[in-house]
């Protein structure tokens, strides 16, 4: 049995939006991120207002840029 890590959608300082890639550079939300079995790398989405995620297109919130 496989046990799933919860990804943070937040940083744990100042509380910036989170935004995951795959392998493949597709962009994750912090919950398709958790699901994924291979390496993801998380970078903090600063000023993309549009920014989805490639897999289930929620919307991934940014830091500074206005809401669509």
């Amino acid at each position: 049995m496989t046990t799933l890590t919860t990804l943070a959608k937040y940083t744990s300082i100042g509380s910036y939006p989170l935004v995951y890639l795959d392998g493949e550079d597709n962009t994750l939300c912090a919950e398709c991120a958790s699901e994924e079995t291979g390496k993801v790398t998380p970078f903090i989405n600063y000023e993309n207002a549009s920014c989805y995620c490639d897999e289930c297109s929620t919307r991934i919130e940014s830091a500074y840029a206005d809401d669509v």
